[in-house]
């Protein structure tokens, strides 16, 4: 990873917004769904659209980052099943609203940031 940052480092770029334009250089079929919590980070993601990675930059990160170095299960075994039932929840809820639904077990109720 330290190489990719330098990388990004090197071209001017945020790690971030490199990582969105090599994804957005991947085809038209393709498109990044970045999450942030900060305009800032927002800004920075929105900015990664205009920028244009040249041959150099790609072949560099394939070096660094080769196709199918990163392949394998996103979650651990049995780490996506909490994903499965909160969208379970969430398809049951129709038109009743999420208030309608019990709180999922051993979820911590309120604020993330207050537990209120």
């Amino acid at each position: 990873m330290r190489r990719v940052e330098e990388i990004a480092r090197e071209s001017g770029y945020k790690l971030s917004q490199l990582a969105l334009a090599w994804v957005l250089s991947r085809g038209e079929d393709i498109e990044p769904i970045p999450g942030t919590k900060s305009r800032k980070y927002l800004e920075e993601n929105v900015a990664a659209l205009d920028l244009k990675l040249i041959p150099d930059d790609l072949l560099r990160i394939n070096k660094v980052v080769p196709p199918g170095a990163a392949v394998g299960a996103r979650y651990g075994a049995g780490g996506g099943l909490g994903l499965l039932s909160e969208c379970d929840r969430l398809l049951h809820a129709g038109d009743r609203g999420l208030e309608s639904l019990p709180p999922l077990p051993n979820k911590p109720q309120g604020s993330p940031k207050t537990g209120q």
